[in-house]
């Protein structure tokens, strides 16, 4: 989505990520940054960029955890994602714009964000990096927020904030958010009970409530071992009439077919506590790379490695 940032605002393309807590761009002068469509941000051309010193809240709140303080007494922030990407700058304060639904420039005056001028990872050159957007309007949006991801073939994606992202309306089905002291601050925690397909089913590790995350700003689906493994048996049985497996050439995804127009998939139904949610292919499965006479198509899920699972790309397609 696209946010403005600065006096004279210019436009700054951004991932909404909802497993991130920090508001950051690619900054001059780029010490070492990744290749992006838009011009790198110039905080020397904004009457309203300001630096934050070591004694501010926001730096103080982010000390300890990916803030720290420079011998020049401004506050650095070195925030690192789970993949391995990172971002690494100076904390500061600037004004940020969105333009609404009527088309009216709404501007947030002192907006905490970084200025990354060492920024690496599987960023792509359209996007920029995602204290949270959401904490920092608070009161003003009374802590609510919504987001509608339309199909990527579609242009109509677009949030809600405050009493417009009540969502109500036939089809809608809803979880409890699980608080978690510990990180609460960073991740959007829900319960997911079973994973059916077909009529058959495996049911998540439920030690406590709030088993896996809402991470918009993953690339995968991600599960415990066992309950990939039992889908990956359960997927494979259901499309067994479709005799074109193939590989994945990126080799990060297991289950991949040859596309054709006759394809189907089973939907995937999801159920978490109190609601569920049946999944497409739609959903499910995204294009892999193949060559001129066949495309292949692989389904977005994998293992998680360290920390809780996460819904990635079938919440965000």
């Amino acid at each position: 989505m696209p946010i403005y940032l600065g006096t004279q605002p210019v436009s700054v393309p951004a991932v909404v990520d909802t497993g991130s807590n920090l508001i950051w761009t690619q900054c001059k002068p780029c010490k070492k940054c990744y290749k992006q469509d838009a011009p790198y941000f110039d905080p020397n051309a904004s009457s309203t960029y300001r630096e934050l010193p070591c004694t501010s809240k926001s730096c103080l709140a982010a000390l300890g955890t990916w803030g720290f303080c420079s011998s020049k007494n401004s506050c650095n922030y070195n925030h690192w994602y789970e993949d391995g990407s990172f971002s690494k700058g100076v904390l500061a304060e600037e004004t940020l714009s969105m333009t609404s639904t009527n088309g009216r420039s709404i501007k947030i005056p002192k907006e905490v964000m970084g200025c990354g001028h060492n920024n690496n990872g599987t960023f792509t050159s359209n996007e920029a990096g995602p204290l949270s957007l959401i904490s920092q309007l608070g009161s003003s949006i009374d802590g609510k927020f919504a987001y509608c991801l339309a199909p990527s073939d579609q242009d109509n994606s677009h949030m809600d904030f405050g009493d417009r992202a009540v969502v109500s309306g036939n089809g809608v089905v809803s979880t409890s958010l699980i608080y978690k002291p510990e990180d609460s601050e960073n991740f959007f925690y829900v319960t997911l009970e079973t994973i059916s397909v077909g009529d058959r089913s495996v049911s998540l590790p439920l030690a406590e409530k709030g088993n896996i995350m809402i991470d918009l700003g993953s690339t995968l689906t991600s599960l415990p071992p066992l309950v990939y493994k039992e889908l990956m048996s359960m997927m494979k049985d259901a499309i067994k009439d479709h005799v074109s497996l193939a590989k994945d050439p990126s080799r990060d995804l297991e289950l991949c077919y040859e596309y054709t127009l006759d394809f189907k998939v089973p939907d995937l139904k999801s159920g978490f506590d109190g609601a569920q949610v049946d999944l497409t292919m739609m959903n499910t499965f995204i294009p892999a790379e193949g060559n001129l006479y066949f495309r292949r198509i692989c389904l977005s899920m994998g293992m998680w490695r360290s920390g809780a699972s996460g819904l990635g790309t079938i919440l965000r397609r």
